[in-house]
């Protein structure tokens, strides 16, 4: 009689417990099943829309685009933990191209990236051309306490230099490799009045195959907080070949110093006279985009430091004329997606059901124009990347065919 009444009094502690736990169990399910086509329409609809302009990513399409979805978190009541408490990144972008480049040697016409080549990324660049009528080799364009090329003012003049760092004939290097890059040797080479540095690239055919396709390509980047390539002085690189046609007669003599400088670890200098114009007119784009943040913080006091990024692009192509590229399933519809889940996610953490680790949906712009919404994020994050431990990306998940006709 004892064991059935401790029976029936634990039953009547167990089931509401059980019950609880059920409850626990369901609501997920509840919750995921509030993510309707009808609410998924309702986001496509508003992105995808004429007001949007195909949301190219700097237009006003692309501004409109993410002050909705930012709207939208905020009715959420979604922290926001973007700039300056909002929900966006602002994402600056860049390109920088030649407007003109020549380089003409004794009234000769040599060829950009065949002859020679010059990074605008590198570059302050200059829309006046620049004209010599004598050349200084300058060693390695090194100005180091220890050794220094700078022997004589070179200020208002071009020179000429190889690239690396001098040695001495035990093959140790003068000066620390690492801590004379050539970028800081155009620096030193700005602050001493240099008006043009030409790099004799020992392995000019190898370089230029590797750069070539970013030399010639005006496409956007994310743009740093600063820019290094104004402390530069203007530069272009030549080929060994290119570098014989300048120097002329005065190239075994410019041999002869560097192996000098290998004997005696002291610096050489030469004045070569010749008839050289550069022209490096460089011009420069930039925009700015924005990415959308929404967070929900995990529920597990140890794993809400772990991250997992939920993300979509939102932009698209824009407009081409009068024409809207509406961009309705490349990704209006994954950016809907993202938009419901982040929702879910949040009713799912204040219903005590709520994932573990913490989530942050990534809405980003850029994409059309190559990753670079996405590319900014990883290079700023708002996160630590050492707690990021996946990234689902949702990506045109709205395309109709005839497999799933009869499956919506």
């Amino acid at each position: 009689m004892r064991r059935i009444h401790l029976a029936v009094l634990g039953l009547f502690f167990v089931v509401p417990i059980l019950a609880q736990l059920r409850q626990a169990t369901l609501a997920p399910e509840r919750i995921a099943a509030s993510i309707t086509a009808s609410a998924l329409q309702r986001h496509l609809f508003i992105l995808a829309s004429d007001e949007m302009e195909g949301r190219e990513t700097g237009t006003p399409g692309q501004l409109k685009a993410a002050a909705y979805i930012a709207d939208v978190f905020d009715s959420w009541g979604l922290p926001k933990v973007g700039d300056e408490q909002s929900y966006f990144q602002h994402i600056r972008l860049k390109s920088a191209s030649w407007q003109t480049i020549s380089l003409s040697i004794k009234d000769k016409e040599y060829r950009h990236l065949w002859d020679y080549y010059a990074s605008p990324a590198m570059n302050p660049g200059s829309t006046q051309p620049m004209l010599f009528n004598e050349v200084v080799f300058m060693g390695y364009g090194i100005d180091d306490p220890t050794y220094s090329d700078y022997v004589t003012p070179v200020q208002g003049k071009a020179i000429i230099i190889y690239d690396g760092v001098p040695q001495d004939a035990n093959n140790k290097a003068l000066v620390d490799p690492a801590f004379w890059p050539l970028e800081r040797r155009l620096r030193a080479a700005k602050q001493r009045g240099v008006a043009l540095v030409m790099v004799i690239d020992a392995n000019f055919k190898e370089n230029l195959a590797n750069m070539r396709k970013t030399l010639a390509s005006n496409r956007l980047k994310p743009a740093k907080a600063e820019s290094p390539e104004l402390d530069y002085a203007p530069n272009i690189f030549l080929s060994s070949e290119t570098a014989r046609q300048l120097l002329g007669k005065k190239v075994k003599q410019v041999v002869k110093m560097r192996d000098k400088i290998v004997a005696s670890g002291k610096p050489q200098q030469a004045n070569i006279q010749v008839k050289l114009a550069v022209t490096l007119d460089k011009q420069s784009r930039s925009l700015s985009g924005h990415n959308v943040l929404g967070y929900v913080e995990g529920s597990d006091p140890v794993l809400k430091d772990e991250l997992i990024v939920v993300s979509a692009h939102f932009d698209h192509l824009g407009k081409r004329g009068e024409a809207i590229y509406y961009g309705a399933d490349d990704n209006a519809s994954g950016t809907s997606t993202v938009m419901e889940l982040t929702r879910a996610f949040l009713e799912a953490k204040n219903a005590g059901s709520g994932a573990k680790r913490s989530v942050l949906f990534l809405l980003v712009s850029g994409e059309e124009k190559g990753l670079l919404g996405s590319q900014y994020y990883v290079e700023n994050p708002v996160f630590p990347l050492e707690n990021t431990i996946a990234n689902i990306n949702v990506d045109m998940v709205g395309r109709v065919d005839e497999k799933h006709a009869d499956n919506p």
